[in-house]
């Protein structure tokens, strides 16, 4: 039996060198203990990326330590569960390329660090997700510079060498990163399904869940066995693939997926590039083709590491801003909220979306903070909202607004979300297919209080340019009467 954790969770995604550094420290005293490679290059927190040659060389100095000195900011924002991008030594910043798959690199901390990262998320009850990148590894990797040197050497065939030893196949082309070779049993032993492989390594340190990079580059076959492997250690830990397209295969053989599919719906939505009704069948899709519980389980992204910010994408129109935060907060799926942006943080695509977290409030859009922390209640005061099933009203309206209904288990647990993305107001009867609306509930918008009395599944909307609501029954209109009644269970008196 699969975990429910998902159902309720708000993630806060975390780069461990750009969050915080602990213990009062600066990279300037990082640097002279030696916790960095030759080639870094020590940034101050208040300094913004930019790309150049080198960038990926550039450290802020955060670490493990910084992380557990804002697990209460975390909490009190509303996020339950941390995903923490890689902290395996590297030469980069971003530590998507290896050296040591079962370390933590020095400048973020040590196992000391991580157990207690650990042990105090459990204590808050939080949970941790790690994110793992066994599609390739650094060039620097011992396994790697071992194949080089020798022609007989057993790690030759981890790699798919198409002149030895100088042309090989690397990640997107870039030679710092040899991908590794898994028709090679030596290999899928290594990182996979080993008593001592990678996987198992941090399956032992109680982490909650998995995210594992370029999932669609390591394929369905191999995506199977990692989840397979992992599930015969715990059951209940969650393991989620990176695949940036519309992958339900993919969703098939894992918990959840990590999908652009769905943000890029939404910023195409916003943009004009589609309309309403095509964005309702786009998210129906999804729904229909992942599955309940897999939609439920997806990350649903507005920004992340590899987006820019949203402030950027929506051209710090606040108003797009906040109707894509009610969609990532709405929709099925699990909201992953890329640190700083509940603070309004900017930047364009990578590097510039990889700044310091900005630590000084008088610099916070408190709006923004607000508003984020509001949604997050919401979310987690309704269960529809939180696994609930999914119907796409957009298409049947056919007017330029959204609509969708999320509904929950129990036939009193049902939502309305209507949004006017367009610049005019619309006035609009809709009807909703729903056996549980009766005729006389009154149906409440979440944000406004205003309130609308549905007749025969039907009811009358105005909404106004950018306007959005989330409706909910409101039964507390007619004392002494019930919309709904149960029959005795057997066994009861």
């Amino acid at each position: 039996m699969q975990t429910k954790f998902f159902d309720d969770t708000i993630i806060y995604q975390i780069m461990p060198d750009r969050f915080a550094i602990g213990g009062g420290k600066t990279i300037h005293d990082k640097m002279k203990a030696g916790l960095y490679p030759e080639r870094a290059v020590p940034k101050e927190w208040t300094d913004l990326p930019k790309e150049h040659p080198g960038v990926q060389y550039d450290f802020f100095g955060g670490d493990i330590k910084g992380i557990i000195e804002k697990l209460d900011y975390i909490k009190e924002l509303g996020a339950n569960t941390v995903y923490i991008t890689p902290f395996f030594p590297s030469e980069t910043y971003h530590k998507y390329d290896a050296v040591d798959f079962r370390g933590i690199d020095k400048a973020f901390g040590n196992f000391e660090d991580f157990d207690e990262l650990v042990n105090k998320l459990h204590a808050l009850d939080m949970k941790i997700i790690v994110d793992i990148a066994i599609n390739h590894l650094s060039d620097k990797h011992p396994y790697f510079v071992d194949a080089i040197s020798s022609i007989n050497s057993k790690y030759k065939d981890y790699f798919y060498f198409t002149e030895y030893p100088t042309e090989y196949t690397s990640w997107w082309g870039h030679k710092h990163m040899p991908e590794i070779n898994y028709t090679n049993k030596g290999a899928i032993e290594e990182f996979i399904t080993g008593e001592n492989s990678v996987i198992n390594t941090w399956m032992k340190k109680n982490v909650d869940g998995i995210r594992f990079d370029c999932a669609n580059d390591l394929g369905l076959e191999i995506v199977a066995l990692i989840n397979k492997t992992i599930k015969k250690v715990n059951p209940e830990t969650m393991v989620i693939g990176e695949i940036a397209n519309f992958a339900p295969d993919f969703a098939g053989e894992l918990d959840g997926i990590q999908s652009y599919f769905v943000t890029s719906s939404i910023f195409s939505l916003l943009s004009g590039k589609i309309n309403a009704a095509q964005f309702g069948k786009n998210i129906q899709k999804v729904y229909d083709e992942f599955g309940r519980e897999k939609a439920a389980r997806s990350y649903i992204m507005v920004s992340s590491h590899d987006f820019p910010r949203l402030l950027n994408s929506v051209k710090n129109n606040l108003n797009k801003h906040y109707i894509a935060l009610i969609l990532q907060f709405t929709l099925p799926g699990t909201p992953m909220i890329y640190y700083g942006e509940e603070i309004g943080m900017t930047g364009a695509k990578d590097p510039e979306n990889r700044a310091a977290m900005i630590w000084d409030k008088t610099k916070w859009n408190m709006e923004s903070f607000e508003f984020y922390k509001k949604m997050i209640a919401i979310r987690k005061s309704r269960p529809e909202l939180n696994g609930g099933k999914f119907m796409d009203l957009s298409s049947w309206l056919d007017n330029g607004v959204i609509a969708y209904m999320r509904i929950g288990d129990e036939i009193q647990d049902y939502s309305l979300v209507v949004i006017n993305p367009t610049d005019e107001e619309k006035s609009f009867e809709i009807y909703i297919p729903y056996s549980y609306l009766h005729a006389g509930i009154i149906m409440r918008d979440m944000w406004s209080d205003k309130s609308v009395t549905v007749d025969d599944s039907n009811f009358m909307i105005s909404i106004g340019a950018g306007g959005f609501s989330i409706y909910t029954p409101d039964y507390t209109h007619k004392p002494n009467f019930t919309f709904y009644k149960n029959a005795a269970k057997e066994g009861s008196k």
